[in-house]
């Protein structure tokens, strides 16, 4: 059965660059995330082992063009393995937080089968630049949504 993770959870980083796991999340983690960066903007992509063994297989099966290469390049090779504690936090790498522009709190999304991490001041801002605007609706017509 495939992941799927839902809502919207506020937490903080601590000194040490970890952040606690929504609990309803932890299960479908089974103790190991695979942290990477998001396809676009500064935040950072969170998967199960499943899922991330998904979007790998999706990746290798597409054609050797240097488009795909970078593709790879980008989300695997910057990819780590992030234990989950006995208290449901894992550590993010710094060159993860410095991608993220992680400062302090945060905001967990989860987004069907993988979960985005943001910084929280960050995810606010944009989303208050684009309320009021008619871009969501617009995007949801589009898509038939």
């Amino acid at each position: 059965m495939k992941d799927k993770f839902y809502g919207n959870y506020f937490h903080t980083l601590d000194k040490k660059g970890r952040v606690s796991l929504p609990s309803k999340h932890r299960e479908n983690l089974k103790g190991r995330v695979i942290v990477t960066r998001g396809p676009y903007d500064h935040f950072l992509w969170l998967f199960s082992e499943a899922g991330w063994e998904r979007m790998v297989s999706k990746l290798s099966r597409l054609p050797n063009r240097l488009e795909v290469m970078e593709m790879r390049r980008y989300l695997i090779g910057s990819a780590f393995e992030c234990d989950v504690d006995s208290l449901g936090r894992i550590q993010l790498p710094q060159t993860l937080r410095r991608h993220a522009m992680l400062e302090k709190d945060v905001v967990i999304i989860g987004v069907g089968e993988c979960i985005e991490l943001w910084d929280r001041a960050r995810m606010e801002r944009m989303e208050k630049d684009e309320s009021g605007t008619g871009a969501m609706q617009q995007r949801m017509e589009k898509y038939r949504i």
